[in-house]
């Protein structure tokens, strides 16, 4: 069968807005081709907002869908099922919590080719990860949440053949949302189910054998770290910050989410919260961190290196045919407007511009890290700005300006050049080149 995509990923968000970005683009840099993104916030417009340059383009990473009803995360991935069960040979249910980690250096084609023969549904264990402190939304969760627990949960999450979703006696047996932790419970056929170590994971979830792993794991006993030694688990991200437990409760507990009300009740004893919060802040780890930030670092291998002040005058060009590298260019000079810069970017491709060139004056809140996430969906020619650090902005920013004139004239045709609090309405034309033409 011709796939679609090899790897997928089908999650439901509520009150993810702030890490989706991160999520979306580490588990695009390790091998998954499309994530199924079910927003079941009260109102999209956040979420969608945030993830808008993932949904862009001839070949999306992302399809987005609305899905009000809380909670109703069984009937969320029923959808997906129905709809995209078969666009892709592997998938995945995973939420915005977790992260999948990999042996360094490995993506998940590459982990996969060892267990593909042995197994139609490879399982992962969790590991919970603390909030090493923050009382407020970290920026990085992979930088800033470098904290985890000593010991291996028991549940698990899957990558799975995806025809195990199209037998038809699996969601008549799985009332609830837990066939997205084991699929093959509620199957008739033998799906192999293994563990990263190779093991058979049949009897796993037998309800005596599994009340003893979980009350190992409970009194710290830690049945299951020899998973640890194989560098493959689940990064669970469920606290990043202090007030988690409460907020886990607050964002709501209907449908799916009904279990959530533990956490209150944890939040409600300080003896249990300190010490489970001490647990998932027991064992320093930067294995993310560090893979985060060769992802971040190899992006700088396609920012330009600044080049001296182009000559003055600059010589105009003659108007020509639209060469065929592009026809209209919008230039910007940005200073720290993390919040608003992806909206601006997918507001002026809407309009049909081919390109963005955008100089970052050394931004420290985001934008530069925003900008080369970008730069993988658009045509975004990423540099810092021009001129030295001792002198006034608007200098650099005419410098700037003065560079793209130089370097770009030649290679679109039209030019713009807007600020980031600035955006150009056509209000009786559908594109730059309507328009212009």
């Amino acid at each position: 069968m011709a796939w679609k995509y090899r790897f997928v990923i089908a999650a439901c968000a509520r009150w993810e807005a702030p890490y989706a970005v991160e999520w979306l683009a580490y588990h695009r840099a390790i091998g998954f081709e499309h994530v199924y993104l079910y927003c079941n916030d009260d109102d999209p417009a956040e979420l969608y907002e945030t993830v808008l340059p993932f949904t862009q383009g001839p070949d999306p990473f992302v399809t987005f869908r609305f899905f009000p009803e809380q909670g109703m995360q069984r009937k969320m991935m029923l959808h997906f099922c129905a709809h995209n069960g078969n666009d892709s040979e592997w998938v995945s249910f995973l939420d915005l919590d977790e992260f999948l980690r990999l042996p360094p250096g490995q993506t998940l084609p590459d982990y996969m080719r060892a267990f593909e023969d042995k197994t139609d549904c490879l399982m992962f264990n969790w590991v919970y990860c603390g909030p090493n402190g923050h009382t407020t939304p970290p920026k990085s969760v992979l930088k800033d949440l470098t904290r985890r627990q000593n010991s291996i949960h028991p549940f698990t999450k899957m990558v799975f053949r995806s025809w195990i979703l199209g037998l038809p006696e699996l969601f008549r047996n799985a009332p609830d949302c837990s066939f997205i932790h084991r699929l093959h419970q509620y199957v008739d056929a033998d799906i192999r189910p293994m563990n990263v170590l190779g093991e058979d994971m049949t009897d796993y979830y037998d309800d005596t054998h599994f009340a003893e792993l979980a009350d190992g794991w409970a009194r710290g006993k830690q049945p299951l770290n020899r998973i640890f030694e194989s560098g493959a688990f689940i990064h669970h991200f469920a606290f990043r910050t202090e007030s988690a437990f409460t907020d886990r409760v607050a964002r709501g507990l209907s449908g799916d989410f009904h279990g959530q009300g533990h956490w209150g009740r944890v939040a409600a004893n300080e003896e249990l919260r300190l010490g489970f919060t001490n647990s998932i802040n027991a064992v320093e780890d930067l294995t993310l961190a560090k893979a985060w930030e060769q992802m971040i670092s190899a992006a700088a291998r396609h920012a330009m290196t600044p080049v001296s002040d182009p000559p003055l005058p600059l010589t105009p060009f003659a108007k020509a045919a639209p060469p065929a590298r592009g026809y209209a260019a919008i230039v910007l000079v940005v200073k720290n407007e993390a919040a608003d810069i992806l909206a601006w970017l997918a507001w002026h491709r809407h309009l049909g511009f081919d390109a963005a060139i955008v100089y970052d004056d050394c931004s420290t809140d985001g934008t530069w890290e925003k900008l080369q996430e970008a730069a993988k969906f658009w045509d975004i020619r990423l540099s810092r700005t021009i001129g030295p650090r001792d002198v006034h902005y608007e200098i650099r920013q005419t410098k700037s300006y003065q560079h793209a004139l130089s370097a770009y004239c030649g290679v679109f045709e039209w030019l713009g050049f807007l600020d980031a609090d600035e955006f150009l309405q056509l209000s009786r034309h559908s594109s730059i080149r309507a328009i212009t033409q």
